[in-house]
């Protein structure tokens, strides 16, 4: 059995959070280590025993969390004429790892449902490259981006999802079932997760549109600068609990104006292209040749 307490460090008071009961192997009584993942979803929690583990694990508490192991064996059946022995256990070392799986991601105050910008291209080619495998060929793809297979054909019919097993890491597809000694030609629909927020990365998820009220391309100059102007240094922190002092502690940091990256659209081969920007202080620039 697994106590969970509330321990406060000033006073060292102990308030029980809850418990939680978990089976060992019966068959490795014998000196042994074990490690157990406890899943607090199981755990029996006191009346107020949520609150006082959000209170427990809240950044800046004065609270640690104090973890107890009772264990007890019963229904032996022991294979000797003469048994004697002790049963005793060591609570080694603890953690708690908190998953967020409901995620509140936001820009500009608004919650984001798809942290991501859908750009589509169609009918892409596969070539075959070997019994029932087919392959996407990186050059004839527009981005680099992990995308999903809205529609994958053949000259004449459409190939259903349970007919074929796609890998993103491979960029391969293997056909199954009827289309299996399908040897011909491979056409694709493709949705990319364009600029999909992840660790370290975010993006703004809605492009900044440029207007001129002149015609600055004919009469005046061959080269656009842009400057971009931000009111603070692009970068990121991450935070972890402490295994130590079980609070949320800083982990890691960085913070750089390079960190900031810019795409522009390209009308002419329909696609956003990374531009390289001058970083001064808090500016970034450059000079774009305009035809």
């Amino acid at each position: 059995m697994v106590n969970l307490y509330q321990l406060d460090t000033n006073t060292k008071n102990l308030k029980k959070i809850g418990e939680i009961t978990t089976p060992l192997d019966q068959n490795l009584l014998g000196y042994h280590y074990y490690s157990l993942g406890i899943d607090l979803d199981n755990c029996n929690f006191e009346p107020s025993g949520k609150d006082l583990l959000a209170e427990t694990i809240a950044r800046g508490s004065d609270f640690d969390l104090y973890v107890t192991l009772n264990s007890t064996i019963y229904n032996c059946y022991v294979s000797g004429n003469l048994f004697k022995g002790l049963f005793s256990h060591e609570l080694l070392s603890a953690k708690l790892q908190i998953e967020a799986q409901d995620a509140e991601l936001k820009s500009n105050g608004e919650k984001v449902d798809t942290p991501y910008l859908e750009i589509p291209q169609e009918s892409v080619i596969l070539s075959k490259i070997d019994s029932a495998i087919y392959a996407f060929d990186s050059a004839s793809l527009k981005y680099g981006f992990e995308f999903i297979i809205n529609e994958l054909r053949t000259e004449s019919a459409i190939i259903t999802e349970n007919n074929y097993d796609f890998s993103f890491d491979s960029l391969t597809l293997t056909l199954m079932g009827s289309d299996r000694d399908y040897s011909g030609l491979l056409f694709a629909d493709l949705t990319y997760k364009a600029f999909k927020w992840n660790a370290n990365f975010i993006s703004t998820l809605e492009p900044i549109t440029l207007t001129f009220n002149n015609d600055f391309t004919k009469n005046i100059t061959k080269f656009l600068e842009l400057i971009v102007q931000y009111n603070a240094i692009p970068g990121y922190e991450m935070e972890k609990i402490s295994e130590t002092s079980g609070r949320i502690v800083l982990s890691e940091e960085e913070k750089d104006a390079s960190l900031l990256k810019v795409y522009m659209y390209n009308f002419i081969e329909d696609r956003w292209d990374f531009i390289s920007f001058v970083t001064s202080g808090i500016t970034l620039w450059a000079v774009l040749g305009v035809e």
